[in-house]
């Protein structure tokens, strides 16, 4: 489509890095980039999209959010498995790319209430939770490992105690 005034094709309004990211996430989902395959480096990034460094920065870092790839510092950047690692939020993002995954409406809407639903009662069970229920044990034994220690002595700390 062409501006009416001067006969060009209008701007996207995306930035480049959400433009970047859009086409790097279309390649993840794709399979084009396969789980553990390394991605190009930055300078390669630069000159395949004809874009600075700080675009594909962001572009990465967004990628890195939505565990869709991993970020070794000083190391290689490497495609995780999107099925294993990506949340809802992923499909929620993704009516842009309809074309490398496809979901009917009804099915992204069941998906993106599901979203919306879980963090506003993960939010409830927190401001609901009664001072004892962090020591019980069987509450413990449920939780999932977060991979960090916390002692109660630390929380305990953090709320205004010795």
């Amino acid at each position: 489509m062409l501006c009416a005034m001067t006969n060009e094709v209008p701007l996207r309004r995306e930035s480049l890095s959400e433009q970047v990211f859009a086409r790097l996430r279309d390649r993840l989902l794709s399979g084009e980039l396969a789980p553990g395959a390394a991605l190009p480096p930055e300078r390669e990034l630069v000159a395949q999209f004809g874009v600075n460094r700080h675009a594909i920065r962001e572009a990465l870092k967004r990628l890195q959010q939505a565990r869709l790839i991993e970020i070794s510092h000083g190391g290689r950047t490497t495609a995780l498995d999107w099925r294993r690692t990506a949340g809802l939020d992923l499909v929620v993002s993704l009516p842009g790319a309809g074309r490398v995954l496809t979901l009917d409406s009804a099915q992204r809407d069941t998906l993106e209430m599901r979203a919306c639903i879980g963090s506003d009662a993960a939010r409830l069970c927190a401001l609901r939770r009664r001072q004892g229920d962090a020591d019980s044990p069987g509450l413990r034994a449920n939780m999932p490992r977060s991979g960090h220690k916390s002692s109660s002595r630390s929380t305990r700390r953090g709320r205004g105690g010795t």
